[in-house]
């Protein structure tokens, strides 16, 4: 392990714990004496912390092993091979992302990534409308098996996401199902991302990946060996977060503070790759319907916590906060609406065209 001693980017080491590890068991086998217990633990994670490990969560392990390894398979492809699914080409949120596409910090991220959304028929009505996270995926030719054990790696991590809503919801005081209509054609994207070692330790504005908050309802994050993560505590420290083997990392998005009118909270994170190899990460952001309003819940809102945030349409604020750091949406950038105010507008008022989709 090498560690960041100095200079801005230097995290306080502190012990795991202070990010809480939760057993999901309950939840998964459908213990019902022990479920409110999770629910509980749960709860204080979200309104306190933003962020905390699972264990027990139901994800095969081989599933898991099988994502990195193909991971590693595709990254080290030459990069001609890569830029044929290059998502500058392709114009929607899937495929290829290069060094250099994407920027949080300042600077161009040190990364490389692939995206892969839930699977839609070019037909469908929302890809047709130009709505960059849904449609067909984008699967490299010559990788055997990659496009069944990466989309079998996500569709895994949604049955999760889909259990975790329930308990949220039970959290909240909202019926069980209450996330499920809202989230039954959601718009979750994954990305398999590669960090090359890390040269340099002093330049805030360029890191593996800059300090942010998720966008979407929540991500499910999925670590190998090497250490990175950092998470911004309540009193602007950085504390790192590393792997625990056998669990995943969640972490609130921006639009659960949002129906939770910020009992719950999105945390800021980054990525330095601290150690001196290649570092990998699957994170999936779970994410709501393209239409669906989000607003404070009743059960968040009283005469000491009035309503926080105005209405927002999921699929726009995605899309705005997508536009703003991936250099693929630049030229969409001046004419993306505020989601703020897509409850007031037509769908072509809201949203542009994208490229035709080709990989030649």
């Amino acid at each position: 392990m090498n560690n960041v001693k100095s200079g801005v980017l230097g995290a306080k080491r502190m012990p795991f714990q202070s990010i809480p590890v939760v057993d999901l068991a309950p939840l998964v086998t459908g213990d019902g004496a022990s479920v409110q217990e999770v629910v509980s633990a749960l709860d204080y994670a979200c309104r306190n912390i933003g962020f905390f490990y699972i264990r027990n969560h139901g994800v095969a392990e081989d599933l898991c092993t099988g994502v990195v390894r193909e991971a590693k398979r595709f990254f080290s492809l030459p990069e001609e091979e890569k830029l044929r699914y290059n998502i500058d080409d392709i114009g929607t949120h899937h495929g290829y992302v290069p060094y250099g596409s994407l920027i949080i910090g300042g600077k161009p991220d040190l990364q490389e990534a692939y995206e892969v959304c839930t699977e839609h028929p070019d037909d469908d009505p929302d890809y047709l409308a130009g709505h960059i996270c849904y449609g067909p995926n984008v699967w490299p030719e010559g990788l055997a098996g990659y496009r069944e054990r990466v989309y079998d790696y996500f569709e895994a991590i949604i049955r999760l996401c889909r259990t975790l809503c329930r308990a949220f919801a039970m959290a909240l005081g909202q019926p069980a199902d209450f996330f499920e209509p809202m989230t039954r054609r959601t718009m979750s994207q994954m990305r398999l991302i590669h960090y090359p070692p890390q040269t340099h330790f002093d330049d805030e504005e360029q890191l593996g990946i800059g300090a942010h908050t998720d966008y979407e309802i929540f991500t499910v994050l999925l670590q190998t060996e090497h250490e990175g993560l950092q998470v911004r505590n309540t009193e602007g420290e950085w504390i790192e977060a590393p792997p625990i083997p056998g669990t995943l990392i969640i972490n609130l998005g921006d639009m659960l503070e949002r129906w939770t009118n910020g009992r719950y909270v999105s945390t800021p994170h980054r990525v330095i790759n601290t150690s001196k190899g290649d570092r990998y990460s699957f994170p999936l952001f779970f994410a709501a319907e393209h239409n669906t309003i989000v607003e404070p819940l009743d059960s968040c809102v009283d005469e000491d916590n009035p309503p926080r945030y105005a209405p927002v349409q999921s699929g726009l604020w995605t899309n705005k906060m997508i536009t703003e750091v991936y250099e693929y949406r630049a030229q969409a950038r001046d004419r993306i609406p505020n989601p703020e105010r897509a409850v007031a507008m037509s769908t072509a008022e809201c949203f542009m065209p994208f490229r035709d989709r080709r990989l030649d």
